[in-house]
């Protein structure tokens, strides 16, 4: 590069520029890339600044400089010299003549250059050069197979497009759909159109979310699921099954997936609960109106020998020992069932549809000798008010006599004036107002028909259905030896016709609901066709009283006449058989059983 020369014995000084353009061949020469808008700072005349503005084609413009009077009016330009590369000297040298340094001529104050201005030279023709593959647009370097600012060709941009940035690929313009979209109609003009995160397009184009059983299809992920509907859970993991478990009744998943209801309790509305009737006691559910343990309330026990009856403790005074064989109450459930069998049964038609009865608990055993016994020792006393029933109540007038001693009928009785063999035998001759009068001294009452039946065979108990033949199920008993029921004059023991209470299997806890005695019925006897008490008619705790009916109901079946046959006997130890005595006899094939109730 040529310096600038000042004439007139002043020092040479070098000025700087880093963009220079200059006439050259009626146009401009570009020195060097900048960006259109930006400005730098250049060399004038006269120690001068000016600016140079970078221009639309990425060069500098000329020096824009501003004329100043120097003392003398001499301008820069007359002063300055710039010498260009390739230039001629007619198109830099000032018109006047080259005076000698020692020619001397003065040099006005006003443009005397300081000899210390020394600029360093730089190259005034520079071209920026790109890589190949690269070329130069605008100022700028750009791969055009692959520039979305210059795509194929310099200027050529690549238009946006919806949910998708620009792109260009082999010279094309394209775009790349944003995370979560898709261009699903292939229509380049409307961008990444599809939300690639719905049941109709999840995870690709066209992948659509299958409905499955109590829920909504969901997408997640880019992957299939499904939201379960209010009160449903998919418990198992399977979405082929759709949520299949309905957590409001559920006793494995109550309320949520493996929340399981223990200690008895169900799942009533999505919340482990006792069923109704039972309270929670410690975790477990329990019958408050049943339950030894928690009777009434929870952590109320009765005491031994006391069971618990709607609720109350109820002691069987005749058991101050109540582990004594012949001890011992069953709660009975109430509810409802048909009275009467056509099965062989003797009187036990026509049958009665619908009788139900209350909750009760009745005697485990036939009363014993040694339980009538400690009723006899006390004074035996009589009833001293109305003998209250759920379905009415009866005199308590009761004249109390003692057991017969001797038989009636061939047999044998099984009281003795004091304390015998037999004091775990069922006490037998003992007349209706006496066994009623015990039931009241120990806590209870003698039962109605349709309690007692209902206990017999109406009720479901240990794995039998109900409506059976005999208290054990529908199995004929056999009479030699006997096996199921002492009947048909099988040997007794102890000298008696009658055998221990509880020598044979009970069923739902009752023993000798068939065989060995007879038992007394509170209520009156009349056939079932009689509408003053059945009729058919629909019954809530039947109790028959009718003052025109002298006899009382037995039940049961006995220890056996030796002169009936076989198949009567079996026909009487059937549980819908009815028989009836006068209350005043008590004989050697009589006997009778408690319950209790509110």
């Amino acid at each position: 590069m040529r310096s600038m020369m000042v004439r007139g014995g002043v020092a040479a000084a070098t000025v700087v520029a880093m963009v220079l353009s200059v006439g050259c061949g009626g146009g401009d020469q570009v020195v060097s890339a900048c960006t259109p808008g930006q400005t730098t700072s250049c060399a004038c005349a006269g120690g001068q600044s000016g600016v140079q503005t970078c221009q639309a084609g990425g060069t500098y413009a000329a020096c824009s400089c501003t004329e100043a009077d120097a003392g003398g009016g001499v301008d820069a330009p007359d002063v300055m010299s710039v010498d260009v590369v390739d230039a001629g000297p007619s198109a830099v040298d000032a018109p006047s003549p080259d005076v000698p340094m020692d020619a001397g001529i003065d040099v006005p104050p006003a443009i005397d250059v300081p000899p210390a201005v020394d600029v360093p030279t730089m190259p005034v023709d520079v071209t920026p050069s790109c890589p190949a593959p690269q070329v130069l647009c605008v100022g700028q370097c750009a791969s055009l197979p692959t520039d979305p600012m210059n795509c194929g060709a310099c200027g050529t941009v690549c238009p946006p497009r919806m949910n998708a940035v620009p792109a260009c690929a082999g010279s094309r313009c394209g775009f790349i759909c944003n995370t979560g979209y898709r261009d699903c109609d292939g229509n380049p003009l409307n961008g990444c159109e599809t939300n690639i995160a719905t049941t109709t397009n999840c995870g690709a184009c066209g992948l659509a979310c299958g409905a499955a059983a109590n829920s909504a299809p969901s997408c997640g992920a880019g992957t299939c699921g499904l939201t379960c509907n209010t009160g449903f859970a998919n418990c198992d993991g399977s979405a082929g099954n759709g949520c299949e478990v309905n957590t409001t009744s559920s006793n494995a998943h109550c309320g949520a997936c493996g929340n399981a209801c223990a200690g008895g309790m169900v799942c009533l509305s999505g919340s482990c609960a006792c069923p109704s009737g039972q309270t929670a006691c410690g975790g477990v559910c329990v019958v408050t109106a049943s339950s030894a343990t928690n009777c009434g309330s929870c952590g109320n026990a009765c005491a031994s020998g006391s069971v618990c009856v709607a609720g109350t403790c109820v002691a069987q005074v005749s058991c101050p020992d109540s582990s004594e064989r012949g001890c011992g109450l069953v709660q009975i459930a109430g509810g409802s069932f048909a009275m009467g069998a056509t099965d062989g049964a003797i009187r036990a038609t026509p049958i009665q549809v619908s009788i139900s009865v209350s909750s009760f608990s009745m005697d485990a055993y036939l009363v014993t000798v040694g339980r009538f016994r400690r009723f006899w020792n006390v004074g035996h006393p009589s009833p001293t008010g109305a003998i209250v029933y759920p379905g009415g109540s009866l005199s308590g007038a009761l004249a109390v006599a003692e057991p017969r001693a001797t038989p009636r009928y061939g047999g044998t009785c099984n009281w003795t004036a004091t304390a015998g063999s037999r004091e775990l035998h069922p006490v037998n001759c003992v007349n209706h107002s006496t066994a009623q009068a015990f039931c009241v001294w120990d806590g209870g009452r003698l039962p109605t028909e349709a309690e007692w039946e209902y206990a017999a065979r109406g009720r479901t108990v240990a794995g039998l259905s109900a409506q059976r033949s005999f208290p054990w199920g529908n199995t004929v008993p056999s009479a030699s030896p006997c096996d199921l029921a002492q009947f048909n004059a099988c040997a007794g023991e102890d000298g008696a016709n009658t055998r221990q209470v509880g020598r044979f299997p009970a069923q739902g806890g009752l023993y000798d609901m068939a065989g060995n005695l007879w038992e007394w019925m509170a209520d009156r006897y009349v056939d079932y066709s009689n509408s003053t008490c059945w009729g058919g008619t629909t019954r809530s705790n039947p109790l028959c009283t009718s003052a025109s009916a002298p006899d009382f109901t037995v039940r049961g079946g006995w220890w056996g006449n030796p002169s009936d046959t076989l198949a009567n006997n079996t026909a009487l130890l059937r549980s819908a058989s009815r028989g009836y005595d006068p209350p005043e006899v008590g004989y050697e094939g009589l006997g009778f059983r408690c319950v209790r109730s509110p």
